[in-house]
């Protein structure tokens, strides 16, 4: 009787799992604009009736010469850009604003218009901070929300020819996530940017999944750990994927909006997975050694953030979305 119910419970939680999982990968078609969203971490910016000689568009940041994160010109970005460091958005300075992509050290800046959608009637997209899930890309959008959130939006031509300059806006979150959830839209036809910020985390949540990188990742770890139990003759496999699809679905939430930097985040978050799961074993496959459960919880979880840590080093997840 006492298996009978372990047994309902257990279909119980695999069934509440899944259909968190299925909400969370499908629910982005229908609640965001995101076909051709960027991966997260990253500042979005759209730029409406872009001007037909405007090449790119630029962060223009508040930083000071004196500041550890400057420097007098970005010679990979300008090379990258073909833009020489005496082009007029190189050398522009104004009541202390300056280029992220040629004054801010290492920036992580994808500045040639991109179009936005079909559905957007021409806009385009640019990013700034972000080039896929990696610490750097946290470290960078972290940076600029706190120290450098007072922004202006720059276009130029392919010589670096200032177009256009924006008004001021204040990028800086006003959510308790403290993540930036948020679109610029730069209008260069009355020259007017403003910012949208969502404080719907769920919705957030939903359009990070689209760019593919968590649903990819969900489904290695799970499959990964239910591999592993195999060697460990755990059974049934299907209530090691129930808990997985929930400690994966909890880890990545906690590092989208914790606020935490992201190798703190990362320690935190897994640190939490390895005695969350250990305890849900435990309760779940009680005829089941608790050293044996121990050690399968270490392996599991150590291989699936091995294999995790190695897609980021080489950029996996990257080449399949």
């Amino acid at each position: 009787m006492t298996e009978i119910i372990n047994n309902k419970k257990i279909h119980g939680l695999a069934k509440y799992a899944a259909i968190i999982f299925i909400l969370i990968v499908f629910m982005p078609v229908v609640t965001v604009y995101a076909n051709s969203a960027p991966p997260p971490p990253c500042i979005l910016l759209i730029v409406k009736n872009v001007p037909e000689d405007a090449v790119y568009a630029d962060m223009l940041i508040k930083i000071n010469p004196d500041s550890s994160e400057y420097v007098d010109f970005n010679s990979v970005n300008g090379e990258l850009f073909e833009i020489p460091d005496d082009s007029p958005i190189a050398l522009f300075n104004q009541d202390g604003f300056m280029s992220f992509t040629f004054h801010y050290k290492d920036s992580l800046s994808e500045m040639s218009p991109q179009m936005y959608s079909s559905w957007h009637n021409g806009d385009v997209f640019a990013m700034f901070t972000g080039e896929g899930e990696n610490s750097e890309s946290y470290n960078q959008l972290y940076d600029i929300e706190e120290n450098y959130h007072i922004i202006k939006i720059a276009l130029f031509d392919e010589g670096g020819n200032i177009i256009s300059i924006s008004n001021e806006i204040d990028i800086k979150p006003r959510t308790v996530w403290n993540y930036f959830n948020s679109e610029i839209i730069y209008d260069a036809a009355d020259n007017h940017a403003s910012v949208i910020k969502e404080t719907n985390a769920y919705v957030i949540l939903f359009g990070m999944f689209i760019s593919g990188f968590a649903f990819i990742r969900i489904a290695l770890s799970v499959a990964t750990e239910a591999a592993i139990a195999i060697p460990f003759k755990i059974k049934p496999v299907r209530k090691i994927i129930a808990v997985n699809l929930i400690t994966q679905i909890i880890l990545i939430s906690f590092m989208r909006f914790s606020g935490i930097p992201y190798i703190k985040a990362l320690i935190i978050g897994e640190a939490f997975v390895y005695i969350f799961e250990f305890i849900c074993y435990m309760a779940i496959f009680k005829n089941t050694s608790k050293i044996k459960l121990a050690v399968y919880t270490v392996t599991a979880n150590t291989v699936s953030l091995g294999v995790g840590i190695l897609l980021n080093v080489f950029r996996v997840l990257e080449r399949l979305v």
